[in-house]
């Protein structure tokens, strides 16, 4: 199994408003996106927790780091961080790991990938579905799933995964690690 719902039909109303009022912040600093070779290139993001980012930090060194802490825009997002803690208290989640705020264009795709190093190995991957409507399918071996606004899933990151956004909406998730140890 590669994908799990958690929660079905939240209202997400107040959380999109929020990343709306931020929508400034996308791609605000590109790191996952645009080092050569990324699946991620055709997304922006919020990096809103993660690893200590220093000068000269490769995206591989982010990868293996395990401990994260929050990033200063995550302070603009408090009505998220809400559902962050409710989150890890369902899952019974004792460290909170990277978060990131991700939107893929109509028409975007996230290329075939799996995600390695330390950090994957230790945190599952959770998506808080902000927004979407019908066509965004997220692929994961020979699996597929339709995610839907409201929804929560657990998604098995170590097999070969990728996102086509064949809707008419961007697709805007709350990526999520979370140790359950």
């Amino acid at each position: 199994m590669k994908f799990r719902k958690i929660v079905e039909g939240i209202p997400v109303e107040d959380l999109y408003e929020e990343v709306m009022k931020n929508r400034d912040f996308f791609g605000h600093f590109p790191i996952r996106t645009t080092y050569p070779g990324s699946a991620h290139s055709q997304v922006v993001d919020v990096l809103l927790r993660g690893p200590e980012i220093r000068l000269g930090s490769t995206a591989q060194d982010l990868q293996n780091t395990i401990l994260c802490s929050d990033y200063p825009m995550m302070e603009e997002y408090p009505v998220l961080q809400s559902y962050l803690f409710t989150l890890m208290h369902m899952v019974r989640g004792t460290m909170l790991g990277r978060v990131v705020l991700t939107k893929l264009p109509p028409g975007g795709s996230i290329d075939p990938h799996k995600d390695e190093g330390e950090a994957a190995d230790l945190y599952d991957r959770y998506h808080i579905v902000v927004a979407s409507d019908n066509g965004n399918m997220f692929f994961s071996g020979e699996e597929q799933q339709e995610m839907l606004p409201g929804d929560i899933w657990w998604v098995d990151n170590h097999d070969i995964h990728w996102v086509e956004n064949r809707g008419k909406e961007d697709r805007i998730h709350v990526v999520c690690d979370i140790f359950r140890g």
